[in-house]
């Protein structure tokens, strides 16, 4: 059997955004959330991911 995926779309979403605009603050404001929420987001993603 597989393991259930540890990460959510949302989590992914902001990081593409943050890949595409360059930095965190630029996704940040490009999602209209707070850069805090777009970067624990990442670091949730980047742990889970083991990188």
């Amino acid at each position: 059997m597989t393991q259930p995926v540890g990460f959510t779309l949302v989590q992914l979403r902001y990081f593409v955004t943050a890949a595409e605009c360059g930095s965190m603050t630029a996704a940040s404001e490009k999602l209209r959330i707070a850069q805090s929420a777009v970067s624990s987001a990442i670091t949730n993603l980047e742990h889970e991911l083991r990188v």
